[in-house]
């Protein structure tokens, strides 16, 4: 492995390798900065091809098999201690997910944004949500300060999971993925990284989301809106944007999909 490389893309993988060799292919290069690294989730009806991935990408591909499939959030921890125990020359973590693909040149503006913007620890982006033929659904557009990602965090995630890139000691000031929170771990592990760090997102679509009804996030909805309720309350103080974020969290419990989508395409910048 070469030394230079000092980004890490983690992806997390089950039963999708059509998916993952799109998202890999879409990581690019990058001059030569970047690793991937796949945690396949115990994968049992539609295995890796290693060999293909290697080929097919343009950087170097490292893979996590795991004995057993034990959901995203063990995963994601498993990727993540690996990083932290034997990747010592990577800086920079990034996220994506099989079937999304990263656009316009994502990785270089985010590094370029980190290393201009020392005092800021995380960024996301903007993110053009796509269906299955990949065909524009909406544009998420979300803000890009500090201060209004943190207050509005308690509307809704105010980053988009694949679409992140950070520091690698966030690790150590906010911690892991937390494993209570099923189906919304991401936006639990958000909550602990903006506690402790200034975060940003850069206005403009890095990545390309694909919204599968028969996804997971279409099949646990409830759970992943009950799991977003326990980690507003994990967070919970009495004000404007933590009640109103509450109350918004129970109408989505009885509100379809499509019309959620709808919502988030009205998420307001700056």
């Amino acid at each position: 492995m070469d030394d230079i490389k000092d980004i890490v893309v983690l992806i997390p993988h089950y039963n999708n390798p059509e998916g993952l060799l799109k998202s890999v292919i879409s990581v690019g290069d990058f001059d030569n900065r970047i690793l991937i690294l796949v945690v396949d989730d115990g994968s049992e009806t539609k295995k890796i091809d290693k060999q293909e991935l290697i080929n097919s990408s343009k950087t170097s591909v490292d893979f996590l098999m795991l004995n057993k499939n034990s959901g995203i959030e063990n995963a994601l921890n498993h990727g993540l201690h690996y990083i932290q125990n034997n990747l010592k020359h990577i800086n920079f973590i990034a996220r994506l997910d099989c079937d999304d693909i990263c656009i316009n040149n994502r990785f270089e503006k985010q590094y370029d944004f980190l290393k201009a913007n020392r005092d800021i620890n995380f960024v996301g982006s903007n993110v053009r949500f796509v269906d299955l033929n990949r065909d524009l659904l909406f544009n998420l557009i979300l803000p890009t300060a500090d201060s209004k990602i943190k207050r509005k965090m308690y509307f809704n995630a105010m980053f988009i999971h694949p679409a992140i890139f950070f520091r690698k000691e966030v690790l150590i000031n906010s911690g892991l993925y937390p494993i209570n929170r099923k189906a919304a771990e991401d936006y639990a592990f958000f909550f602990n990284v903006i506690k402790r760090n200034k975060v940003a997102n850069i206005q403009e679509n890095l990545v390309e989301c694909i919204i599968d009804p028969d996804g997971i996030s279409g099949k646990k909805r409830k759970q992943q809106v009950l799991s977003r309720i326990k980690v507003i309350l994990d967070n919970f103080y009495f004000g404007y944007y933590p009640l109103v974020g509450l109350f918004r969290s129970f109408i989505l419990l009885f509100i379809p999909r499509k019309m959620i989508n709808y919502v988030k395409n009205r998420v307001s910048p700056d």
